[in-house]
């Protein structure tokens, strides 16, 4: 079964308890028909959702991502400026100034 035809499948089977509680009988194509209808309506906004949230998630990550980045090139500096320290003081140990 494709993700599509499980969707399909699950509003279909979310249609018939309704209708068979208000004691309506409806052929089978009427209930898929109004199932699709629902699908339609609400899987645009859906989908509209998730792609928000995802790129929100993305967006988040990148921001870490851009923290480490920073984080990285900072320690780079400073064990940069240690290192060159540290040869300044071997210099003048060794009596080169």
């Amino acid at each position: 079964m494709t993700p599509e035809q499980r969707i399909d499948a699950l509003a279909f089977n979310a249609v018939a308890p309704v209708v068979d509680e208000a004691g309506w009988w409806l052929p089978l194509t009427v209930r898929q028909t109004v199932a699709r209808a629902v699908l339609a309506a609400v899987l645009p906004e859906h989908e509209k959702q998730v792609r928000e949230q995802l790129h929100a998630e993305i967006e988040a990550e990148r921001m870490k991502v851009a923290d480490c980045e920073g984080a990285t090139l900072e320690a780079d500096r400073q064990i940069g400026a240690f290192c060159g320290g540290l040869s300044s003081a071997m210099r003048i140990v060794q009596g080169e100034s």
